[in-house]
C-alpha cells in the first residue's frame, strides 16, 4: 500500500500531524515550494503558552512528554521532570497541540509521539509507549491509530523521513 502524499503534490503524510490534513495548513507542513511535507516542521519553532492564573508559562512543545486529564485541569508533564498543573479540558489541549505531533492516545491522556522510542502492543489491542526518558505510557486499543505510524515505522524502518522531508 502507497504512503498517502501531500495534497499540494508529493511528500509522505505518514507523520502529518492530523490538523494539517483536517483544516489544509499546508504552510505549516510543507516546504516553501509547497512540495514536501516535513515531518518535524513545527517542532520547536512555536512556545506553548499556559496559562496558571494570572502567570504565564512558556514550554517548547519538544520538552513536553505527556498531558493528562485531572477533573477540570490538566496536567503537563514535561521532560526535565515538572509538571504544570493548569485550568481547562483535554480536548482542548488536544486541539491546540496536535500540529505538535501529541496525539490522544487514552481517555484521559496524549502523548508527544516524538518523544516516543519503544512500541509493546498487547493480545487484547492495548498498547505501551517507551518514552526517550525511559517512562512508559499506556495506551487503549481505541486510540491504536494514533501510533500507526510509529507500527509502520517498526515494520519498515528503511521509510523513515529526516528533517528535511528526504527518506534516509
Amino acid at each position: 500500500m502507497a504512503a498517502p502524499h501531500c495534497p499540494r503534490g508529493g511528500g509522505d503524510t505518514r507523520f502529518l500531524e492530523p490538523a494539517h490534513r483536517r483544516h489544509g495548513w499546508p504552510s505549516q507542513a510543507c516546504d516553501v515550494a509547497g512540495r514536501q511535507c516535513v515531518r518535524f516542521s513545527l517542532l520547536g519553532r512555536d512556545p506553548v503558552w499556559l496559562r496558571d492564573g494570572s502567570t504565564r508559562i512558556r514550554i517548547e512543545p519538544r520538552e513536553i512528554l505527556w498531558i493528562s486529564s485531572a477533573g477540570n485541569y490538566v496536567e503537563y508533564s514535561l521532560a526535565d521532570g515538572v509538571n504544570h498543573l493548569v485550568r481547562g479540558t483535554l480536548a482542548a489541549e488536544e486541539a491546540r497541540l496536535t500540529p505538535f505531533n501529541i496525539v490522544r492516545v487514552h481517555r484521559t491522556r496524549l502523548v508527544n509521539l516524538t518523544r516516543v522510542r519503544g512500541l509493546k502492543t498487547g493480545a487484547n489491542g492495548d498498547f505501551e509507549l517507551t518514552l526517550d526518558t525511559g517512562q512508559t505510557i499506556s495506551g487503549s486499543r481505541r486510540y491504536r491509530g494514533a501510533v500507526a505510524s510509529i507500527e509502520e515505522l517498526a515494520a519498515n524502518p528503511a521509510s523513515v523521513l529526516t528533517n528535511n522531508g528526504a527518506h534516509s
